[in-house]
């Protein structure tokens, strides 16, 4: 079981992801998510020179594996939290 769902508990956990805010959180990770391909789309990550191009990408590449990290890792313990209270029953 995930830290937090030993600290929270599946039923703590699952209410915080339903809850407005949260939704809210992971709207905006995705929308931001959502910017960052579409500039990259539209060849936005260009620098000056090839050092500032290549930084400019792995930042963006940084930024939508991180939100890929988050999104996944909050689904897999929203998955676990269901599993859990289904095996309470």
């Amino acid at each position: 079981m995930s830290k937090v769902l030993d600290e929270s508990g599946p039923e703590d956990y699952l209410s915080w992801v339903q809850h407005p805010m949260t939704q809210k959180f992971l709207d905006d990770l995705l929308n931001d998510r959502k910017q960052i391909l579409e500039c990259w789309a539209k060849q936005q990550f260009i620098g000056d020179n090839a050092d500032q191009t290549v930084m400019l990408n792995a930042k963006a590449l940084a930024k939508v594996e991180t939100i890929d990290e988050i999104v996944d890792n909050i689904t897999l313990s929203v998955e676990e939290a269901r599993r859990v209270i289904k095996e309470k029953r």
